[in-house]
């Protein structure tokens, strides 16, 4: 992949920042934004499961990014609010809406909520990915957890 940055530069593709700071929170645009970018990437989101497998692409590839020292600051946290919000929707629509989970903002970052005791912070998953490039960071692990889990804990509670 090449360089963020110069990426951008080429394609013309433009980021937006600010849509988690609006007053009620919507992940739609961000949902937008990220299919958009992935398209650039030349690796296109589906809204299927092979989703999960694209993320892992693309984040393991902003990875050699962040190492080459191509991806930092306003771009940085740009691209991993845009993908850490689509894991998100991604998770709440395939297995986490059913239970009541929604997107709230909790101390300033918006992430999967059914109140304050079950939280999912996709948005940190990316971050950590990005950066770290772990097996403990991939979100193949995020999306097998949460799925498990969710079964166990809500799944006769509905």
């Amino acid at each position: 992949m090449a360089g963020f940055e110069q990426l951008l530069e080429d394609k013309g593709a433009s980021i937006i920042t600010s849509s988690y700071e609006r007053k009620g929170f919507d992940p739609i645009p961000l949902c937008r934004d990220a299919m958009r970018m992935a398209e650039i990437f030349e690796m296109p989101l589906k809204g299927d499961e092979s989703d999960i497998d694209t993320l892992e692409g693309i984040l393991r590839g902003l990875h050699v990014d962040y190492v080459n020292g191509y991806l930092k600051g306003e771009n940085q946290v740009s691209l991993e609010l845009m993908f850490g919000v689509y894991l998100g929707q991604f998770i709440l629509d395939k297995c986490l809406k059913q239970y009541g989970f929604k997107w709230e903002i909790i101390e300033g970052v918006p992430c999967i909520a059914k109140g304050r005791d079950n939280q999912v912070t996709p948005i940190a998953r990316v971050h950590r990915h990005i950066v770290n490039c772990a097996k403990e960071d991939d979100v193949r692990g995020l999306y097998g957890v949460v799925q498990q889990l969710a079964e166990q804990v809500f799944g006769n509670k509905k």
